[in-house]
């Protein structure tokens, strides 16, 4: 499939999370990345829910991964897939104005609770919101 992953939150480099160390550890930062999609604040975390229109973006990272399957084991458990909060699904990124196939993770609950984070930039929210 790919063994590019894409990411939007916690697991982002500017952010000094002990699973966004891991992710440093064993997998190769590609640089900044977009995806179509909005962005929602669940709790500390967000959360990415596909969306068709032009504008709406979500900035984030692109990796890739030396052994996807062997990454996916502990990022799945993270991302709470089995729980159904997340999916992980394979969908379009763009870098460095290329579109890419990617791994992300799409947010599978009811964003209505979620404060829609207008940018759909991770980082810049966290000043506003801790």
């Amino acid at each position: 499939m790919t063994d590019l992953l894409f990411v939007y939150g916690t697991l982002l480099s500017g952010i000094d999370h002990p699973m966004g160390r891991k992710l440093r550890n064993e997998a190769t930062l590609l640089g900044p990345a977009s995806t179509r999609g909005r962005l929602y604040q669940i709790s500390w975390y967000p959360g990415l829910v596909p969306s068709t229109e032009t504008n709406d973006m979500v900035k984030g990272e692109l990796y890739r991964l030396p052994e996807p399957q062997k990454s996916f084991i502990w990022l799945d458990e993270y991302e709470a897939v089995d729980s159904g909060e997340f999916s992980r699904n394979v969908g379009e990124v763009f870098h460095k104005g290329s579109p890419l196939k990617a791994w992300m993770y799409i947010y599978q609950s009811n964003t209505v609770t979620g404060k829609w984070l207008i940018g759909g930039d991770f980082k810049e929210a966290m000043h506003d919101l801790f």
